[in-house]
C-alpha cells in the first residue's frame, strides 16, 4: 500500500491499488475487511500480485477513530499475512437547495403557512434534522431518516404584529443538522407577509322574551337587561374594542378586551343596560347598534343592530297622607300624595274622588305631577257638610 493512513470525504469511494510479494507460491486467496461494519469482502488478485481496495464509505468517522481494513491474503500452502490500512472519513456539511424552497408569499393571520425544500448531502446513510425559524418567535423541527433528502411542514400565524398595522412581515429560516452535528442555514431572505383579518360575524342576543304581538324583544322600562354578543377572528392574539349605541340617547359605551392565553377564535362579551323610560310615540322601541373592531386594523369594524320593545309601566300610590284626623264641615283639609314609576322622565296627572260627591274642586280636578316628580304636597278640598260624606 503506498500509505497505512488516507483521509476521505463521507460518501467518497476509497480506491487505492496494492501488491504484494510471494517468491514461491503461484496461487493466492485475499479478503479485505473495510471496517465500518460491513461484511468482509473477497479481494480479487492479479497474477502481478496486484489489487486495488474499492469501497464506499457512507458514513464519517467519529471522532479521531479510523476506519482500520484489514488485509488478509493466504498461499495456497496455507500461509498468510495481514496488512491494516487506517481510514479517516471526514463529515461534510449538507447542502440546502435554496430554489427548491417553495412556500406562499402571503398569508392571512390564523392561515397555515406551508413550507416545502430539499437539501443535499454526500452520506445517505445520515439522518437530519431540519428546523425552521417561522420569525415569530416560533420554531419547527422535523427529523428527517438517512437517504431521505425532502422536507415539508407547516406553521400558524396566530396573529400579525405589532400591533396597529394591516400586515407584517415575517423573515423565515432553515437550518438542517445531519446526525453528526454539522449544519447549514439558508443563507437568501425567506419573507412571507401576514394579513389582518378583520372581525366577521357579529351576532347580538339577550335574556329577554318576545312580544307575541309585535314580534320584537321587550323590556319593561326601568329594568334592567343583559346584551351579549359573539364574533370570529382567526388572529388569536387578538384584542378588541366593542362599541355600543343603545339607542336612548345615554352615553356611547366602549368595552376593551384584551389578548388572553388561549382564547379561540370565536370571542364574546355579556353587558347589562337599564331604559329608564320607553320611548315617546311614534315608535315604541330603541335600536341597539354594536360595532367590534381589532386592535390592528381599529377604524375597520364589524356591526349589528338589535331592536328593543320598551313597554310603559304603569304608576302606582304608594301613599296617601291627610293633614288632620277630623275637620269642621265647610273646612280645608290637605292631601299628599306619593306614587312610584319606573319610568323616571315619565310625568303623571292624578285625578282625585274626595268622597263627598265632588270630582275635585275648580282648577285642581287633574292634578299635574312634573317629570321626575314622585309625589304631591298639601292638596286642599273643602268639605262643605258633614251629612253628604260618602
Amino acid at each position: 500500500l503506498p500509505s497505512s493512513s488516507v483521509t476521505i470525504s463521507a460518501g467518497d469511494l476509497l480506491q487505492l491499488a496494492g501488491s504484494f510479494t510471494d517468491p514461491d507460491s503461484t496461487r493466492w486467496s485475499a479478503t479485505v475487511n473495510y471496517g465500518d461494519g460491513s461484511a468482509p469482502e473477497v479481494l480479487a488478485l492479479s497474477s502481478q500480485q496486484t489489487f486495488t481496495l474499492q469501497h464506499l464509505y457512507d458514513r464519517a468517522t467519529i471522532g479521531t477513530l479510523p476506519y482500520r481494513v484489514y488485509i488478509t491474503i493466504a498461499d495456497n500452502g496455507g500461509k498468510q499475512t495481514v496488512s491494516t490500512l487506517d481510514v479517516t472519513v471526514i463529515n461534510v456539511t449538507p447542502t440546502i437547495d435554496e430554489s427548491s424552497i417553495t412556500f406562499a408569499s402571503t398569508v392571512n393571520e390564523g392561515g397555515s403557512l406551508r413550507l416545502r425544500g430539499s437539501f443535499s448531502d454526500t452520506s445517505s446513510a445520515e439522518s437530519h434534522t431540519v428546523t425552521i425559524d417561522w420569525g415569530d418567535g416560533t420554531s419547527s423541527t422535523e427529523s428527517i431518516p438517512g437517504g431521505v433528502y425532502g422536507f415539508d411542514l407547516t406553521h400558524v400565524y396566530a396573529d400579525d404584529n405589532p400591533t396597529n398595522t394591516s400586515s407584517d412581515p415575517y423573515s423565515l429560516r432553515i437550518t438542517v443538522s445531519d446526525s453528526f452535528g454539522a449544519s447549514v442555514s439558508t443563507s437568501g431572505s425567506l419573507i412571507t407577509t401576514v394579513s389582518n383579518v378583520h372581525p366577521t360575524g357579529l351576532v347580538l342576543s339577550t335574556n329577554l322574551l318576545t312580544d307575541p304581538l309585535s314580534s320584537k324583544l321587550v323590556v319593561k322600562e326601568g329594568s334592567e337587561f343583559t346584551l351579549s354578543g359573539s364574533w370570529n377572528d382567526p388572529g388569536i392574539q387578538d384584542s378588541h374594542r366593542i362599541v355600543i349605541d343603545w339607542g336612548d340617547g345615554t352615553p356611547i359605551q366602549t368595552i376593551d378586551r384584551p389578548s388572553e392565553v388561549g382564547q379561540l377564535i370565536n370571542r364574546n362579551f355579556s353587558v347589562t343596560h337599564t331604559y329608564a323610560d320607553n320611548p315617546t310615540e311614534p315608535s315604541p322601541t330603541y335600536s341597539i347598534s354594536v360595532s367590534v373592531s381589532d386592535d390592528d386594523e381599529p377604524l375597520i369594524s364589524s356591526y349589528a343592530n338589535l331592536d328593543i320593545q320598551v313597554a310603559d309601566v304603569a304608576p302606582s300610590v304608594t301613599s296617601l297622607t291627610w293633614s288632620n284626623d277630623a275637620i269642621d264641615e265647610n273646612s280645608i283639609g290637605y292631601l299628599t300624595v306619593s306614587l312610584s314609576d319606573p319610568g323616571i322622565y315619565d310625568s303623571h296627572f292624578l285625578r282625585i274622588n274626595w268622597g263627598d260627591g265632588t270630582v275635585a274642586s275648580p282648577n285642581i280636578e287633574d292634578i299635574y305631577v312634573p317629570l321626575g316628580a314622585r309625589s304631591v304636597l298639601n292638596i286642599p278640598h273643602r268639605y262643605l257638610d258633614n251629612n253628604v260624606l260618602k
